[in-house]
């Protein structure tokens, strides 16, 4: 079976971040060989036959042949005591899933920065659809798109139908948890036993355009899941009224009318994925660059503040942060996570730790806990230093200064050459350092560093004569 696909083993997980993926949990793990962080999807808590754990292998590693920039390939499999997983690589900013329904995280979502994300979903969706044979996703939902740097849209889990299938038939029989409400997300010919299909797929993705829209869980607080589901069989959607769909919102009539025809209760009747990507494509042509950029920076601002806020509460309390609980290592023997255990059995876990995240920030969040005094810039406020120094930034930048900068974390290896070009392909320069200040906010405190240091270098900036130490 391993010869399928990499089963990662757990003494190549370091530790452990426990996170909420939508109704299920992900985990952020360290992956000690590769020094990188992973991210373990958890499939079930249910001890899973041998039968069962082949036809994902395999199902696994057709997908790991599927390469397409809106897609997240599987890099492996995880299973340990019950836990079972599939394993990919760690981005930082999250689910769209947690853009959607964070709101104090997100007060605003900008449409733009939404039109992309759907449009990019539609993209990775399409891609699947047209290969031979085609690829079914069978579980499309916003917690199965996640976000990279640039806030740019990864559809993953993709390719497991016959797993999918599995599941489903179990949670049909036995639906007691929380999980159970992802079949708000299955066509009402799946819920009635038919296969995996593109019209099915369709479906989903109607439903998860109407939850980003309305930023409301579909059918929540309103009708209990055996209700729900016979009311889906027969007809029953969620509301596209104002109070769910606001009336001001762009382009709304023709959104609202992708939304019924994707899911139509007749499959037939549902657009292929071109026609739905070729729309959003069409709405997202209408906004600049300059307004994608703004909004994104919208969105690592809001998180940022709000970084800065919980930085100053917990250096003045001098203590952990109070959303993180960490399990001390002596207890690690008998803590237990869903149904299985991470450590191993008899393992004190010496050296590693479990941090069970309980927060709605994520790395980029913890910024420095150090405080900006005087202007003095310290060595581990960087990033806040961009985030609250923003406009000032921008008003003493020359194409010199951003060539420059380039440059350097182009020679640290700090930027990607994707990221490189993603931020000289604006055409002012406004556009280009605002896209750097964002990629680097993205990056860390290293990449901010260097913004600061070629900045305060110069004599004639604003940030040089505020970074002057007083005589």
């Amino acid at each position: 079976m391993s010869d399928l696909v990499p089963i990662i083993p757990q003494e190549d997980l370091g530790s452990f971040t426990l996170t909420r993926a939508g109704s299920r949990f992900a985990l952020k793990a360290f992956h000690v060989p590769q020094k990188t962080n992973m991210c373990v999807k958890l499939l079930t808590s249910q001890n899973t036959t041998e039968r069962e754990l082949t036809v994902l292998l395999q199902e696994v590693a057709n997908t790991r042949r599927i390469q397409c920039e809106q897609l997240l390939p599987s890099l492996g499999i995880y299973q340990y005591q019950g836990l079972l997983g599939v394993v990919t690589e760690w981005l930082d900013n999250g689910s769209l899933h947690s853009l959607i329904h964070e709101h104090e995280l997100y007060p605003e979502l900008p449409f733009p920065l939404l039109m992309r994300i759907l449009s990019d979903v539609a993209d990775g969706l399409c891609y699947l659809h047209r290969l031979n044979p085609p690829v079914i996703h069978h579980s499309l939902k916003p917690s199965n798109v996640i976000l990279d740097r640039q806030y740019r849209a990864k559809v993953t889990d993709y390719g497991l139908p016959c797993w999918r299938m599995q599941q489903l038939k179990s949670v049909l029989k036995n639906c007691n948890n929380r999980s159970c409400w992802d079949l708000v997300y299955f066509a009402p010919e799946i819920l009635q036993g038919g296969n995996p299909s593109k019209g099915g797929d369709i479906y989903s993705f109607g439903m998860m355009c109407w939850e980003s829209l309305s930023r409301q869980k579909p059918f929540e607080g309103k009708k209990t899941l055996l209700a729900v589901v016979t009311g889906v069989c027969s007809g029953l959607r969620p509301g596209i009224e104002a109070e769910f769909i606001p009336n001001h919102l762009p382009q709304r009539n023709k959104l609202l009318q992708l939304i019924l025809l994707c899911w139509h209760q007749e499959h037939n009747f549902r657009p292929q994925i071109t026609e739905c990507a070729a729309l959003l494509q069409k709405i997202l042509g209408t906004f600049s660059k300059e307004k994608i950029s703004s909004a994104i920076y919208n969105v690592i601002h809001a998180k940022v503040s709000i970084a800065v806020g919980v930085v100053s509460h917990t250096t003045s309390s001098n203590c952990l942060p109070p959303q993180l609980t960490t399990v001390p290592e002596q207890s690690m023997k008998s803590e237990r996570t869903l149904t299985g255990e991470i450590g191993k059995p008899g393992s004190t876990y010496s050296q590693q730790r479990l941090i069970v995240c309980e927060s709605k920030i994520d790395d980029l969040a913890y910024l420095s806990s150090s405080i900006l005094i005087s202007g003095t810039c310290c060595e581990q406020n960087c990033c806040q230093i961009l985030a609250c120094g923003r406009e000032t930034i921008l008003s003493c930048m020359t194409e010199g200064r951003l060539n420059r900068i380039l440059d350097i974390l182009r020679s640290q290896q700090t930027l990607s050459r994707m990221d490189y070009e993603i931020i000289t392909t604006y055409p002012t320069l406004t556009g280009r350092a605002r896209a750097l200040l964002d990629t680097c906010l993205s990056l860390g405190e290293r990449a901010a560093q260097t913004v600061v240091t070629v900045l305060s270098a110069s004599k004639c900036s604003p940030m040089a004569r505020g970074s002057q130490s007083p005589v």
